[in-house]
């Protein structure tokens, strides 16, 4: 999808969206596109810490097109928007405190600065 949210948040949220985001990687499910893909992982791990993502539309986050999804969010609760807060990679440069362009073809991701 080469998109990419930057919050930030209190270390108690932080670590309950990590702690998600652990518990998903020892019990990782099977990867679904249409119930369970990149966009419902992200919105379980945020709801972890109390985040949420809100959409301009008001329709749940929720689609089997996370893309379409990513482009209707339009604000959070529970956390804090980092600069421009939502980027596109790798047309959109990152931000500079070491969020790095993600490209289409694996091995060739810019380097952190």
């Amino acid at each position: 999808m080469n998109c990419a949210i930057a919050l930030w948040c209190d270390e108690v949220t932080f670590r309950a969206v990590q702690a998600c985001a652990e518990d998903r990687r020892a019990h990782t499910g099977t990867y679904n596109l249409i119930t369970y893909n990149c966009l419902t992982f992200c919105d379980e791990a945020l709801a972890a810490g109390g985040i949420h993502l809100l959409t301009e539309s008001g329709r749940e986050l929720h689609t089997i097109v996370p893309k379409d999804a990513f482009r209707d969010v339009g604000r959070v609760e529970g956390a804090h928007p980092f600069e421009a807060w939502k980027y596109w990679f790798p047309l959109g440069e990152p931000p500079s405190n070491g969020l790095r362009t993600i490209q289409d073809v694996p091995g060739t991701d810019k380097p952190l600065e």
